[in-house]
């Protein structure tokens, strides 16, 4: 379904969203580099415009990238395979 409806960037957003603990604001935080070994490590965060520490120490742990996060792969090899950049650049996301 999310292959069908969203673009690549909304459906990767989505999906790490729906298959990882992380926060809105570390969503937004996340970085290519953050990619590792199959974990995501959890730097920052994004909270109106501001880059913060993680909220909680736990925060800050290392999310292990499951398969349903493939389409995550996907979205980084539909955008040339950045090393270091946002992932989701200019793709605020919010509460509706």
């Amino acid at each position: 379904m999310l292959d069908v409806v969203l673009s690549p960037v909304a459906g990767s957003i989505v999906a790490v969203a729906a298959y990882s603990p992380l926060r809105r604001g570390e969503i937004e935080g996340l970085r290519w580099e953050d990619w590792q070994n199959g974990v995501l490590n959890i730097k920052r965060s994004i909270w109106n415009g501001h880059v913060l520490d993680p909220k909680t120490e736990a925060s800050g742990a290392v999310v292990p990238v499951i398969p349903s996060l493939a389409r995550f792969n996907d979205y980084r090899a539909h955008l040339g395979r950045p090393i270091s950049a946002p992932c989701f650049l200019g793709h605020a996301i919010r509460n509706r």
